[in-house]
Order: C-alpha cells, then structure tokens, then sequence
C-alpha cells in the first residue's frame, strides 16, 4: 500500500497521538545515549536488532524500550548478549532471527 503509513504508525491513532514504531539509528543512539556510530557498529557486528527497510536501518521503538526498562531496573544490561539471547528465543517462538 503505498503511500499508506497506518502500518508503521499503528491503526488508530492518529501519526500525532502515537509514538513512532520504529526510531532511525541516530534517534535510538540519542535515546540510549551514545553515538550513532557506535550504535551501526553494533548493528553490523549484529549485536543490536534493526531492520532493514530499503537500505534504511530502523530501530524498533520496543527495543529501546525493554533496554531502558532494565537499566532503570538497576540491570546491567550488555546488549549483545541480551540481543542474542532475544534472537535465540524468538527463533524457539518460530519468530525467526532479527534482520540486521
């Protein structure tokens, strides 16, 4: 459908009253504060989930999310390790791998 955003930005609402799905590399950097190159390096070695959207890599909003949740937690959290072991449950949910 093109030209059609509901699918990115949800069914409902509308694009103002929603946050977005998907952040691109550089908002996800700046939500976790770190650089967004720091941030592609990780995307690339595949120790940080994104997709791929016609060369452009988006971060998923939920991502961060769970991220930011278990560092206020008082959780340290190493994001490769906690990627793959995303990776590896969603594979055992039939879910399939992320792609980077």
């Amino acid at each position: 459908m093109q030209g059609d955003r509901s699918l990115l930005t949800g069914a409902l609402a509308s694009e103002s009253d929603q946050l977005p799905v998907f952040y691109s590399v550089p908002e996800a950097a700046r939500h976790l504060g770190m650089s967004p190159a720091t941030l592609y390096r990780a995307i690339d070695a595949e120790q940080f989930p994104a997709i791929r959207i016609r060369g452009r890599l988006k971060v998923l909003r939920e991502v961060v999310d769970e991220i930011l949740a278990a560092a206020r937690a008082g959780q340290t959290v190493d994001v490769a390790k906690w990627a793959a072991a995303r990776r590896a449950a969603r594979g055992r949910e039939g879910g399939g791998a992320d792609a980077a």
